[in-house]
């Protein structure tokens, strides 16, 4: 509950909370708080561009594999996340290990 109080302060590290958000998810640990935080991040180019970079686009990607112990729901916002950041004209799209994984 702490985490989502610091969602939307402007005094906390954003990158910080966004690499806490991915490392939540891949422990499926407060999903639904991590999904919500890394979504709204996506909603601003600035932060986009400047968060979802290769490896992070990899690790998102990598949490839609079969495997993951992730809900089908978190699976479909995952893929709303991605599909966010591709509609941004800076990002050149997934790559084949990231394909794979979708």
């Amino acid at each position: 509950m702490k985490m989502l109080c610091l969602i939307d302060s402007e005094c906390i590290d954003y990158r910080t909370l966004f690499l806490s958000s991915l490392s939540e998810l891949e422990r499926n640990t407060n999903t639904e708080i991590a999904v919500a935080y890394i979504n709204n991040q996506t909603k601003d180019m600035k932060r986009c561009k400047e968060l979802f970079d290769d490896k992070a686009m990899l690790r998102l990607s990598n949490l839609l594999k079969e495997h993951s112990l992730l809900d089908n729901q978190t699976k479909v916002y995952c893929c709303e996340i991605i599909n966010n950041c591709l509609e941004h004209a800076f990002n050149k799209g997934l790559s084949d290990e990231e394909l794979i994984n979708c």
